[in-house]
């Protein structure tokens, strides 16, 4: 474990253009300036832009990282994103496919 990690967020993805700002972009804003927090996001060979634009959203940013877990069922990609997780409190979400994330009860 990192020192100024203490929280990772993981999730997997796989295929949702529609709904990826709305759910790992919201998240990367919340923790943009908080060093303790970082998000890992495993994709499973995303081919509709998605993994596109969580490559261009993890650019320069350490907090934000991409995994490739490419043809991996959801408890495997949940499973390498936990194996690339730094911090010492872990938090597991679902899929990035929904714009539920943007609820303001989340952080």
């Amino acid at each position: 474990m990192t020192d100024d990690i203490q929280y990772s967020v993981c999730s997997t993805h796989y295929n949702n253009v529609e709904y990826i700002e709305d759910s790992a972009g919201f998240i990367a804003s919340i923790i943009e300036d908080r060093p303790e927090w970082e998000l890992v996001i495993s994709d499973a060979g995303s081919d509709d832009g998605s993994l596109e634009y969580l490559l261009d959203l993890s650019k320069g940013r350490k907090d934000v990282r991409v995994v490739m877990a490419e043809g991996s069922s959801i408890g495997k990609g949940r499973q390498v994103a936990l194996e690339h997780s730094r911090g010492d409190v872990v938090i597991s979400l679902g899929d990035l496919d929904a714009i539920y994330y943007q609820d303001d009860r989340l952080f």
